[in-house]
């Protein structure tokens, strides 16, 4: 749809500023500053041996989240709008400090019309539940896949960003300290997940309906 289109444009995050941070288990990863936040964004790169399409797939089955992805305690859908966005609400149980929660808007396109990249992008949502007793509410989580085509088709070269603060008592270089050194695991559940046979031999993503 035109209007999601338009969406995604104005979501991706514009090129320059990137810092080098480090590269390794098949990823590099770079970060930047951004005005206004205490936090740097940050990006990881890397290839996946599985089809755009599949991992986009991998991507959109949030239910199983606390299956496919590290740290994520609990991943349910809470609203479906009209375009197909969908909000999801998440609780994450990084380590060291108390768990996380926060609600997404899911926004999914895919190869049409002669386009071959996936995309999926998300920023917060407001549909979600009430901030919970010993969870600790996170406002700032935005960012996204572009899922590119290799060898045909046949593989992918996936950049992934985000923009997001822990919250509460967390020091900035601690968060920055800790979003880094999560993208890697991140890249490696992603790899293993779209290589699942649900994800290959299926024809388009899917998710259950709340």
């Amino acid at each position: 749809m035109p209007s999601l289109l338009l969406a995604l444009l104005l979501l991706a995050p514009p090129e320059g500023g990137w810092k080098a941070e480090q590269a390794g288990e098949g990823v590099e990863i770079s970060s930047r500053e951004v005005k206004g936040h205490r936090v740097r964004e940050v990006r990881v790169v890397g290839e996946i041996e599985a089809p755009p399409a599949a991992v986009c797939r991998a991507l959109a089955d949030t239910d199983r989240y606390p299956e496919t992805m590290a740290y994520v305690k609990e991943a349910r859908l809470v609203a479906r709008d009209p375009d197909g966005t969908l909000h999801v609400y998440f609780r994450v149980s990084p380590p060291v400090v108390s768990d996380r929660d926060y609600t997404l808007r899911l926004r999914l396109a895919g190869a049409r019309q002669g386009r071959t990249t996936y995309q999926v992008t998300w920023t917060p949502s407001d549909r979600g539940p009430p901030p919970r007793d010993g969870v600790v509410r996170v406002t700032l989580n935005t960012g996204g896949w572009r899922l590119e085509p290799l060898d045909g088709g046949r593989r992918t070269r996936a950049t992934y960003h985000l923009l997001t603060d822990p919250a509460g008592s967390v020091p900035a270089f601690a968060a920055n300290m800790a979003n880094q050194k999560a993208l890697p695991e991140l890249f490696a559940r992603l790899r293993t997940a779209a290589c699942l046979p649900r994800y290959l031999k299926a024809t388009e993503p899917s998710r259950s309906h709340p």
